[in-house]
């Protein structure tokens, strides 16, 4: 990737963390402009050729599905209750889906996504120190649950669950144990702020991570790591007040805390907590009223919608600010908002697209080769360790060495990203959305989705490449005849002698 594409990106994506937290209200306009340049910096390495344009796959799948999805949603623009805001929220969506999933497709290769690894490292640290030290001033407008430096706690909840992936990750694949080490406490220091924020919708992506990084690195094979989980669960179940502390958190009850507390506890004791308990309401049900209303929006007008990213009960003016908060409902469903606000035809181009990025995941040959070598990889800008022997054709085992570690340390970079981008497909589901170019959260999710994509196309390429290179030796070897050994004709010198 280009130096100045990289640093537009991290000034683009550190401007969108500033605007994340409470203190970020200055910099809501100069995120817009970030993003302008961004765009046009890419398009323009893109037009002049110093980015390929072509798909290494050849197949130009995932180009043809994001263009086919903007024009359909292009399609609710124009008949929209407010023609203002959604054409300027499709127009921002665009610019970034069209930067990471196109134009900046070619870049993604593997020294590239370390350094987007690093900076999405960075950030989400840097936001969860400053969270943690210099957190905002409590107003009255404040809920008992941590939010730090945000707004909220479930802003702070998404970025401590991103944090914790990425880290969790590096403790699983960095080659040196100070590394494994460093990654761990990280990742349960975020962990731990996680839980602190109580965010439900970010513990939903959260899980779903912790699923995904066990099917690709299968993390509960080992006897001692199955222990400790049943032991876990077993303390879970068997304390009172982690009972009371898991309902209270389910239910996310705001009024009398603290006597909810007790009587929980209480009703736990005696045994009757199925009789007395609270009624509680998951993250589901806290949310059907808002689901409603958008199906409701959505039957009314069924085919292209209220507008992209709007709903029934937008009006129909509004003065053009750096932020939309507040205008539209929040439907915290990403689903439902495409169907509200595109129609049938905006969301069954969305659905196509998504299930384009849910087939980035690694094959099974590649998932069997990263958890035979969790450790054969580059994962923070470490020199590969080479070992090689001079007897035995030092420089060529040397080279292939250094191939398969190159090939393991992309299939672990595909999958972090692919990890990522599936779970905050399913936070968007809750929360959130993916259709905010104004949001960190969003531009992390389609940064991980082309990054993915990316990757994989430049392993099958790889694989392809490597397999004609068999092939022709193959061949090469088949096509090799003996010749037999012919006596020589010229007559031998003694017998030149007797002659």
């Amino acid at each position: 990737m280009p130096t100045l594409i990289l640093f537009s990106l991290l000034i683009y994506l550190g401007t969108l963390g500033i605007t994340h937290t409470a203190h970020g209200g200055r910099f809501m306009t100069f995120r817009w402009i970030c993003l302008a340049a961004l765009v046009l910096i890419s398009l323009l390495y893109w037009l002049m050729g110093r980015i390929p344009r072509r798909d290494p796959l050849g197949n130009h799948k995932t180009p043809s599905l994001v263009w086919a999805y903007l024009l359909a949603t292009l399609g609710s623009v124009a008949v929209a209750q407010n023609h203002a805001y959604s054409g300027l929220r499709w127009l921002t969506h665009a610019m970034l889906i069209l930067t990471f999933m196109i134009f900046l497709r070619g870049t993604f290769h593997s020294r590239t996504a370390n350094q987007v690894l690093w900076i999405l490292k960075g950030i989400t640290l840097l936001l969860l120190l400053v969270s943690f030290f210099m957190p905002a001033p409590r107003t009255v407008y404040d809920n008992p649950y941590f939010r730090g430096a945000m707004g909220d706690s479930n802003s702070l909840g998404h970025v401590a669950m991103i944090c914790a992936l990425i880290f969790l990750h590096g403790a699983i694949v960095s080659q040196r144990i100070q590394w494994r080490l460093l990654h761990l406490g990280v990742a349960l220091g975020a962990t731990g702020i996680l839980f602190f924020t109580w965010a439900r919708s970010s513990m939903v992506g959260f899980l779903v991570g912790l699923v995904l990084l066990n099917f690709y690195y299968g993390l509960t094979r080992s006897f001692l790591a199955k222990s400790g989980a049943f032991l876990l669960i077993c303390f879970l179940l068997a304390s009172p007040l982690i009972q009371s502390e898991i309902l209270e958190f389910v239910a996310k009850d705001r009024e009398g805390k603290e006597q909810e507390r007790s009587s929980q506890v209480l009703a736990v004791i005696k045994g009757d907590i199925f009789k007395k308990g609270p009624s509680f309401e998951t993250v589901v049900e806290t949310r059907t009223h808002l689901w409603s209303e958008a199906w409701e929006g959505f039957t009314q007008k069924p085919l292209l919608g209220w507008g992209f990213g709007a709903n029934k009960d937008i009006e129909q003016e509004w003065s053009i600010l750096p932020t939309s908060a507040g205008l539209v409902r929040d439907v915290t469903n990403d689903l439902l908002l495409t169907l509200e606000g595109s129609g049938l035809i905006g969301c069954l181009a969305y659905m196509a697209l998504m299930i384009c990025i849910f087939t980035q995941s690694l094959t099974r040959k590649q998932i069997t080769r990263i958890r035979k070598n969790p450790n054969e990889t580059l994962p923070m800008g470490e020199k590969p360790r080479i070992v090689t022997d001079r007897k035995e054709k030092g420089a060529e085992r040397g080279r292939k060495n250094l191939e398969f570690i190159q090939e393991t340390t992309r299939y672990h970079q595909q999958a972090i990203f692919y990890i990522l981008s599936i779970s905050l497909f399913a936070l968007f589901q809750t929360d959130g959305s993916a259709f905010s170019a104004g949001s960190l959260i969003s531009a992390i999710f389609w940064v991980c989705a082309g990054a993915a994509g990316a990757l994989q196309a430049e392993a099958v390429v790889a694989e392809r490449v490597s397999n004609r290179v068999e092939a022709r030796g193959l061949m090469t070897d088949n096509r090799r005849v003996k010749r037999p050994q012919t006596a020589d004709r010229r007559p031998a010198t003694a017998d030149l002698l007797k002659i």
